[in-house]
């Protein structure tokens, strides 16, 4: 096989699987992709250290141990609040004294911003437990509050293992980096890395962390901005979060980063409204990023939509845009598709309504068309081919025959995981409802045991290829006629 990699090798051998060169590059290529980084560091610890020997030990091993648990299950319950069904787990990438370093490859363009959550919870929780330890306390008095604290952040970038790569360079053993193994105190996890110009702007805005909140990089605050400004990526929630709880704090020269013009300091947090709680009370005399923050609000530049003039200014916002349309939004496509030909999941969308539809094509190769009645609110006197509403945990084949056989009362065919077909969104009182189509088969004897409610449908006809042709794109719902040409097409 003619394999470099000897660890690769022996992994390949011991699986007994035989693969060419080709094969070996995809495996590769897998682990390219959009990496999200997250730094959680200690505050303070020389200090806690000096004062509080015999406790240093125990709050370093209980750092390492439950940082880890925590951010993990608060990732989980922010995945499982945007039904999102991720098989990447979030990794240890290495512990540099009181600092943990982890690293996530992206699969939905959401996670960009759930993950920052997570890790705000995870920084907060982890906080409040420590205080809450009887190990830590003189005299029923915490010696945690205003002694050590944590602090965190967070940045993004696109990583390949390719050595000429212009943007972020992946090293190491990737087929075996995923494994979970026990991290012991002081390890190094050496089995990956990543080197690159973006990975170091993580590194340089470390050093401008506040206690309990994200600091966050200008790319992936500009990122979250753009998504929530252009497209349906996020719920109107999350949109007014991302907008409101990101904010400039300061400016600062970051030592190689934007050819030393100033970066900014940005923070997520959801206490900008608590003074009390925001920063200590020494802070706005003697922290220069707390008191340019004074100056920054007064003036009402706080917002993250500076970023956009900003970044226009350095002549890299065109850079960004490019990453977002040629990486990001193409995540969930990605995913979906590399899936479809084993085990396609449930598309994964914030919104709590999703729609199906079956295509049915009949032994005539005709396919069924539904016309809706005039007095519908959404589309009325158009053509459409039926429609479904998904419920949780249910397939989109068991949803697509228990409703067309409600709705229509027919006995739809559709494979138990079916291929898509194309996907669409509509609005409905204001709210972006996706859906997905698939291909569905319904035999002759079917046809004459159709009924449907006269309120929804006025018409039903079997139409072939033809006939659909002669339908105008007035006749039909949007982008009906070019995706029954698929289904005629893959028919054939």
């Amino acid at each position: 096989m003619g394999i470099a990699n000897k660890a690769l090798r022996k992994r390949l051998i011991d699986a007994d699987i035989l693969l060419d060169k080709q094969s070996v590059e995809n495996i590769r290529k897998e682990h390219d992709g959009i990496y999200m980084f997250f730094s959680f560091d200690l505050e303070n610890s020389t200090r806690f250290k000096t004062k509080f020997k015999d406790k240093w030990s125990k709050l370093l091993l209980i750092f390492y141990e439950k940082i880890k648990l925590i951010f993990k299950s608060q990732i989980e319950n922010e995945q499982n609040k945007y039904n999102h069904d991720c098989v990447l787990p979030v990794n240890v990438w290495k512990i540099v004294g009181d600092e943990i370093l982890f690293y996530k490859k992206i699969e939905y363009p959401q996670e960009l911003f759930y993950n920052v959550k997570a890790m705000y919870y995870t920084m907060n929780d982890f906080y409040n437990e420590i205080c809450d330890m009887d190990s830590f306390k003189i005299q029923e008095k915490t010696v945690i509050k205003s002694n050590i604290d944590i602090k965190g952040s967070a940045w993004i970038a696109k990583c390949e293992e390719d050595k000429q790569s212009r943007y972020n360079y992946i090293y190491g053993n990737a087929l075996t980096s995923n494994q979970d193994s026990n991290v012991l105190l002081g390890q190094h996890l050496n089995q990956i890395d990543f080197l690159g110009p973006d990975i170091d702007e993580g590194f340089r805005i470390g050093k401008y962390c506040s206690k309990r909140k994200v600091t966050v990089s200008a790319t992936l605050a500009y990122i979250l901005y753009y998504l929530s400004e252009n497209y349906n990526t996020f719920s109107d929630l999350d949109k007014k979060d991302i907008n409101s709880l990101f904010r400039i704090v300061s400016y600062e020269k970051l030592k190689g980063i934007w050819e030393d013009r100033l970066y900014p300091i940005i923070f997520y947090t959801h206490i900008w409204d608590n003074i009390n709680e925001l920063f200590n009370y020494d802070d706005y005399l003697k922290d220069d990023t707390v008191i340019n923050y004074e100056k920054i609000k007064a003036k009402g530049k706080y917002g993250i939509s500076y970023l956009q003039k900003i970044l226009n200014d350095l002549n890299i916002e065109v850079d960004i845009k490019r990453l977002i349309e040629d990486d990001i939004l193409k995540l969930d496509y990605n995913k979906s598709n590399s899936q479809s030909m084993d085990k396609p999941r449930r598309a994964s969308f914030v919104n709590s309504e999703v729609h199906c539809v079956a295509m049915c094509i009949n032994d005539d190769n005709k396919i069924l068309m539904l016309k809706r009645s005039p007095q519908r609110n959404l589309f009325p006197n158009k053509w459409e081919c039926g429609c479904a509403k998904i419920n949780s945990n249910e397939s989109w084949a068991t949803c697509l025959r228990k409703e067309y056989k409600n709705n229509l009362n027919l006995d739809i065919q559709v494979e138990e995981n079916p291929i898509p077909i194309a996907t669409y969104t509509f609005k409905k009182s204001g709210i972006v409802v996706p859906g997905i189509i698939f291909k569905a088969q319904i035999k002759e004897t079917e046809s004459n045991n159709i009924s449907f409610d006269k309120n929804k449908y006025c018409d039903c006809r079997f139409m072939n290829e033809d006939e659909v042709d002669q339908l105008t794109e007035e006749d039909v719902v949007e982008n009906l006629k070019e995706n029954i040409k698929k289904v005629f097409k893959k028919n054939n």
